[in-house]
């Protein structure tokens, strides 16, 4: 009985929050951009999930993200594959790295701010 319950939650986990019935739904792996769920035509998800080949080079490159996601504290296995623990923890890089542009620029901002009052 609680072998189906952690089957069901974990299928629940890999899915968009609000699937509707009878759609397609694919995430695409960017290093620059935040993993997100897209809405696919049905026949064009079953064919992309028959073509994907596993490069050597994009497995490696993978591994050494996933080391440098580890490095920084986030907690995911390097297996070279976009899985749930590394597309969160991509995410969560992501926006912190966000979060500290956007201070930089106010600091920015406003040490200008000060420099120009002292010139008047």
């Amino acid at each position: 009985m609680s072998f189906i319950f952690f089957a069901q939650a974990n299928a629940q986990k890999s899915l968009p929050q609000n699937p509707e019935p009878g759609k397609c739904y694919i995430r695409c792996f960017d290093y620059d951009k935040i993993v997100e769920w897209e809405e696919v035509d049905c026949s064009l998800a079953k064919d992309s999930a028959k073509n994907f080949k596993r490069t050597k080079e994009n497995v490696e490159k993978l591994k050494k993200y996933q080391k440098k996601l580890i490095d920084l504290g986030y907690k995911l296995s390097v297996t070279g594959y976009p899985d749930d623990r590394t597309i969160n923890a991509h995410n969560r890089y992501l926006a912190k790295k966000a979060r500290e542009e956007r201070r930089r620029k106010r600091k920015e901002k406003r040490r200008l701010k000060r420099e120009r009052k002292k010139q008047e």
